[in-house]
């Protein structure tokens, strides 16, 4: 009773405008102010806890419309609730959809246009909220599902073209064991991936990073680092075959995908090995590393 009281209360004062610009300090402050170097926590609450919190509250706001039989406004907050809910179900992408989706779009603006259409005195309102939720929404999309990924996590270099410089090779641990007795630097890279339940388009998420803290270069010079840069852009070459391979067929299964993943980046494992080894008898390795780009970068 006390809440239905309060949330009369916040009707009155038109406090529910200030829900988005208040989700937006809370991100904010969170990842410029309380959390600015905290890799685990900044990202956990701007994308998964705030918008749960969100979620939440106008769940039960819409619920207590449901009780007053405010038909309208109901609608209103449960469709509010729903497009907090997509942030963090979309960037997890496991059971994400993209149908259900545009669903949720369609139906906010169907509601919109209801509410205008009808002269509601809460239409203003319902726009002030809804609509920028629904653009967020849209932009989420446009800005991709790879770039989302990248916002969550462990702090890693994301391959780009040429983008690797020494001050990414910074070993924590002691150097291991070398493969080659002339081999001087070693790059750690490896695929950040998501694979998709509920048979969505795309089916995966994969991103090429590098493991600065597992990566070394004992004398960094440019024909070293241009030979560990070659080695990560042939695991992002291999990522696009993985990615189109998965993309190309329809109605996999996870395990199915799992297994396509594994077998592709074995594959990767024995490419970067036969990479090494044209250099071990090679008699000018400036010229075979040129070779080399010209043939990678080609396909890139």
């Amino acid at each position: 009773m006390h809440f239905i009281r309060l949330l009369g209360v916040i009707e009155k004062m038109k406090a529910f405008n200030l829900i988005l610009p208040l989700y937006i300090l809370m991100n904010v402050l969170s990842v410029v102010f309380l959390f600015p170097e905290d890799e685990i926590v900044k990202p956990a609450l701007a994308i998964f806890l705030y918008p749960i919190l969100f979620s939440l509250i106008f769940l039960i706001a819409a619920l207590v419309q449901l009780i007053r039989k405010k038909t309208s406004m109901f609608l209103t907050f449960f469709l509010i609730s729903l497009s907090f809910a997509v942030i963090p179900w979309k960037i997890t992408f496991v059971y994400y959809h993209f149908v259900i989706f545009w669903i949720l779009l369609i139906v906010i603006a169907m509601h919109l246009y209801q509410s205008h259409k009808k002269n509601q005195q809460l239409s203003v309102f319902q726009t002030g909220i809804l609509v920028p939720l629904a653009l967020l929404l849209i932009l989420m999309t446009i800005y991709g599902d790879e770039r989302l990924l990248k916002l969550h996590g462990p702090k890693l270099n994301y391959w780009e073209p040429n983008g690797l410089v020494c001050e990414d090779f910074i070993l924590t641990d002691s150097i291991p064991n070398k493969v080659h007795p002339n081999e001087s630097a070693r790059i750690s890279s490896q695929y950040r991936r998501i694979i998709n339940r509920v048979y969505n388009y795309p089916s995966v998420v994969i991103v090429s990073a590098q493991v600065p803290n597992k990566s070394y270069i004992e004398n960094c010079k440019d024909y070293i680092l241009d030979h560990e840069q070659l080695h990560f852009d042939i695991r992002e070459l291999f990522r696009k075959s993985i990615k189109d391979s998965l993309n190309s067929v329809w109605f996999l299964d996870y395990n199915q995908k799992d297994d396509i993943l594994n077998n592709m980046e074995k594959e990767l494992s024995n490419y970067q090995d036969y990479y090494d080894s044209s250099f071990v008898n090679a008699q000018d390795r400036k010229i075979a590393q040129s070779k080399w780009n010209k043939l990678i970068r080609k396909q890139l």
